[in-house]
């Protein structure tokens, strides 16, 4: 049976300055608000917190429309809470779509290490794949890093419905890669979600840990994977 090799997304394929609430309070400067940036980002987190169930289940449906009109929704209660007119959320949320999905973009980037990683694992004759805790605008960023189509199958938690350290997402990876759990390794750097996470589905798993790890690189987690 083919071996399996399956990848998280930020901190281990992808480096990011992701920040939502930091995105909100600078797309609202771009509208022309003066936000109190403080406040602004207390508010922003709240309503992220409080909307986080029904964030997945809009997700998990999966309807472009109704995502969009979910953002646009928090952003304008954000707004009132702030004392500002909702009707800038149209404008605050377009421009955040921008900076997200911009393939010219900052916000995502590549870690040196990644193509060399994929291209030793393709050598191999490995499937690969990545399994994410993050919602359905992975692919998009994913083909704007130019990579979507190195991977053979590509899993986000919000998307499919269960996160890390479910065992449910790592059964759908198999699934996908017809593969059983004694053919599969998952590298990532969170110790929860990604090690206990896949061990506890049967995997190997690979901590990648890029600052104080003994292993710091994606092509070192690769080596191990194929060991």
């Amino acid at each position: 049976m083919k071996r399996v090799i399956t990848f998280d997304a930020a901190g281990t394929l992808i480096d990011h300055s992701w920040d939502p609430a930091g995105l909100a309070i600078e797309a609202a400067q771009h509208a022309g608000l003066n936000l109190p940036a403080e406040s602004a980002r207390e508010k922003y987190e709240a309503i992220l917190a409080r909307s986080a169930a029904e964030r997945a289940e809009v997700e998990l449906r999966g309807d472009p429309s109704e995502i969009r009109t979910h953002w646009r929704r928090g952003l304008s209660e954000w707004l009132t809470e702030l004392g500002e007119d909702p009707i800038h959320s149209r404008k605050i949320h377009e421009y955040s779509e921008r900076a997200v999905f911009n393939p010219n973009g900052t916000m995502w980037r590549l870690y040196p290490d990644v193509i060399p990683a994929l291209d030793m694992a393709s050598d191999a004759g490995v499937s690969i794949g990545v399994i994410s805790n993050w919602d359905r605008s992975l692919h998009i960023v994913l083909s704007n890093l130019g990579i979507a189509d190195r991977f053979d199958f590509v899993i986000a938690s919000l998307e499919f419905g269960h996160e890390k350290p479910s065992v449910e997402i790592f059964r759908e990876a198999e699934r996908r890669a017809c593969a059983d759990s004694t053919h599969c390794s998952h590298i990532g750097d969170d110790f929860g979600d990604d090690v206990m996470g896949a061990q506890g589905a049967g995997w190997r798993s690979v901590h990648l840990r890029r600052d104080d790890g003994p292993i710091r690189t994606l092509t070192e987690a690769v080596a191990e994977a194929l060991r």
